[in-house]
């Protein structure tokens, strides 16, 4: 059984918490959010801009965000922008998915996955990938383009 315990007469109530700070904002659910800033685009693309990079720093790994943002300063002919984007997509894809055998253990562990990649065809014979995820893929290959015309314009 509990007992009645009597509350401290010298301890003071507690500060009322519930009251979000002026500044802070709940984030939208990423679908939602997604959907008014591609309507946004069409009136505003830089308004637009600004909300795809607020959408980056919350959820870095979608992908949707990085295309959204090439796009746009694809339209704007912005291409330096462009590539800044890109390589900031690359990265952050690459530091999730890169190097497939960087959280295996023991030697032979390595060993046989590095054999079944090399007998597959998905690794050349030094163990590296021979095929990258798609974004990334697809990001290197606009990148190529886009240093193309980077040099086409300077």
């Amino acid at each position: 059984m509990f007992l009645h315990m009597k509350p401290d007469r010298k301890s003071k109530p507690a500060a009322n918490k519930s009251k979000p700070a002026a500044n802070t904002e709940t984030p939208k659910p990423f679908t939602t959010w997604i959907k008014e800033v591609r309507e946004l685009e069409a009136e505003d693309p830089r308004a637009a801009l600004s909300e795809y990079k607020k959408m980056v720093r919350i959820h870095p790994l979608k992908e949707e965000v990085y295309d959204r943002m090439m796009i746009l300063y694809r339209r704007e002919k912005n291409y330096e922008q462009e590539m800044q984007v890109i390589i900031k997509a690359v990265k952050a894809f690459q530091e999730k998915f890169g190097k497939q055998q960087e959280h295996l253990k023991g030697r032979k562990l390595v060993s046989l996955s590095k054999s079944l990649l090399l007998s597959t065809g998905l690794a050349d014979k030094k163990g590296n990938p021979v095929y990258e995820h798609e974004p990334i893929a697809r990001w290197n290959k606009r990148k190529k383009l886009v240093e193309k015309r980077l040099k086409n314009f300077a």
